[in-house]
C-alpha cells in the first residue's frame, strides 16, 4: 500500500443536491481557496480522492474535473446512488498529505 502521510478525519454531512462541505482550514492545507477553485476526482466503490488541480497538471491527469464553490464540493450521483446515501447520511472525510478522501460510511 503506497504511503499516504498524516491523516486528519473530519464528519461530513451530506447536505441536498449531493453536496458536502469541506472546511477551509482543510482547503488552505492544500492551498485552495475556500470561493471557488478546481479539483480532480477519482472515485473508487466506497471512496473519493479529491486532489488540487495544480498538483494533477504537473503529472499525467488523474481524474475528472471538478468545482468547488465556498466550500461545497458537489459528489457523483451515480457514486452516492451506488452507497444509498441521502441528505443528512454521515460521510468520512480524511485528509492526507495527497488531497481529500471522502468516504461512504
Amino acid at each position: 500500500m503506497k504511503y499516504v502521510g498524516k491523516i486528519i478525519g473530519f464528519p461530513a454531512k451530506l447536505f441536498i443536491n449531493n453536496r458536502v462541505y469541506i472546511p477551509k482550514e482543510y482547503l488552505r492545507l492544500y492551498g485552495l481557496s475556500e470561493k471557488s477553485d478546481e479539483l480532480f476526482l477519482t472515485t473508487s466503490n466506497q471512496q473519493l480522492f479529491y486532489r488540487p488541480a495544480f498538483l494533477c497538471r504537473r503529472e499525467a491527469p488523474c481524474g475528472n474535473y471538478c468545482s468547488i464553490i465556498g466550500g461545497l464540493v458537489t459528489l457523483p450521483v451515480s457514486w452516492v446512488r451506488k452507497n444509498r446515501l441521502k441528505r443528512g447520511d454521515t460521510l468520512f472525510l480524511l485528509g492526507t498529505t495527497e488531497g481529500i478522501l471522502i468516504l461512504a460510511r
